[in-house]
């Protein structure tokens, strides 16, 4: 069921560079979405939106299997799974309810060109959107950023003294 014997780091190779590197793509996408998006005032469809639907949350995920490779734990990923099906898949749904009623038609046309957590096509033109360093500080996106480092620190510190 493990993968590797504890302790865990992420600059160990290869899990633990590989899930740093997933994790840190999940956290920079994450800021990316959270620096454009203007919640319930407009549809956001530039950027990440362009992308997907619900950057932020795949941002989310991406980090989950970015520590859940570092920490190559078969339980943990069977967590994850179940936490997706039974706890984020239904927050995104009640979600687009939300933002369907906010933007009524508006939203099934964008549902109808953007995947909910994939692509279904890259629109270049749509990808490129100024990012705003206010719009970030507000979404408080600086708590996934302390939280990840504050948990590859850990993680690195007990790999060196346990």
């Amino acid at each position: 069921v493990y993968l590797k014997k504890a302790p865990y780091s992420p600059f160990n190779l290869p899990y633990g560079l590989l899930g740093f590197c997933i994790a840190m793509t999940g956290l920079l996408l994450r800021s990316w979405a959270a620096g454009i998006i203007s919640k319930n005032k407009i549809l956001t469809k530039t950027g990440p939106y362009s992308i997907c639907r619900h950057p932020l949350y795949l941002g989310s995920l991406l980090m989950a299997v970015g520590f859940i490779t570092i920490l190559a734990n078969a339980w943990l990923w069977l967590i994850l799974v179940l936490f997706m099906f039974f706890v984020y898949l239904p927050k995104i749904k009640g979600e687009e309810v939300k933002i369907n009623q906010l933007f009524p038609g508006q939203y099934d046309t964008y549902k109808k060109e953007t995947g909910m957590l994939y692509p279904k096509s890259l629109s270049f033109s749509k990808i490129f959107h100024p990012w705003s360093f206010t719009r970030w500080w507000h979404h408080k996106e600086y708590n996934a950023w302390l939280a990840s480092i504050l948990a590859i620190v850990v993680l690195h510190l007990l790999s060196l003294y346990i």
